[in-house]
């Protein structure tokens, strides 16, 4: 994997059948 900045996106649904979504950035720097 390339450096560089990332997003994962996801999507979930709760236990009384809300749906939870969100984005979780990260960053990659090559050692």
């Amino acid at each position: 994997m390339v450096g560089g900045d990332y997003t994962i996106a996801w999507r979930t649904a709760s236990a009384d059948g809300h749906v939870i979504r969100g984005t979780i950035p990260f960053s990659v720097r090559p050692e």
